[in-house]
């Protein structure tokens, strides 16, 4: 699990908070704000819909959109990296 604080917070969106990630100054980790409500699971749904795009073409990297690099549990709940 990785361990998310106000320190690693790179910027605050309306459903969810990016933090960089705390091994890698490279990599950002996206994370729902709320766990419940309309936005509530947002972040799952990108990386899914990441995860199809990398399985259906083979790509495994994006040059016009972000480049999504997993999944990975937080102190914060699910995350997506990127």
């Amino acid at each position: 699990m990785i361990t998310l604080n106000e320190t690693l917070l790179i910027a605050c969106g309306g459903i969810r908070n990016i933090y960089q990630h705390p091994e890698n100054s490279k990599i950002c980790i996206k994370v729902d704000l709320n766990s419940k409500g309309p936005a509530a699971g947002s972040t799952l749904a990108e990386a899914r819909l990441f995860e199809k795009l990398m399985n259906q073409r083979g790509q495994k990297e994006f040059s016009a959109i972000s480049n999504y690099r997993g999944s990975v549990e937080t102190s914060l709940g699910f995350g997506a990296t990127y």
